[in-house]
């Protein structure tokens, strides 16, 4: 996940990467057979806003489902912001997803 991740921000031009850190699992429904966890992935980007949303727009566009729960945007100098960004996916494993 981490890779993917990573590989859409070196095609991103105009944000850098501060820092990636994987988080635990967290369950999220239980069914009869099985459980189902977010596996989140927590970023610090900085850069300007529509290189931002370009990013965000790449990432939904992957055909790996992932997903963005929360969203920090603050700006540092215009128009340079520092975004935390936290990404997860979907699993039935309390085990990292790598992709």
């Amino acid at each position: 996940m981490a890779g993917l991740l990573e590989e859409v921000l070196q095609r991103s031009k105009g944000l850098e990467l501060i820092s990636l850190k994987s988080l635990p699992a967290e369950e999220l429904a239980v069914a009869e057979s099985a459980a189902y966890y977010l596996h989140p992935v927590e970023l610090s980007l900085r850069g300007r806003y529509f290189d931002f949303v370009a990013y965000l727009q790449a990432l939904e566009g992957m055909p790996v489902q992932y997903y963005w729960s929360s969203l920090d945007y603050k700006v540092d100098r215009y128009p340079v912001a520092d975004v935390r960004l936290r990404v997860y996916t979907l699993g039935i494993s309390t085990d990292f997803i790598g992709g």
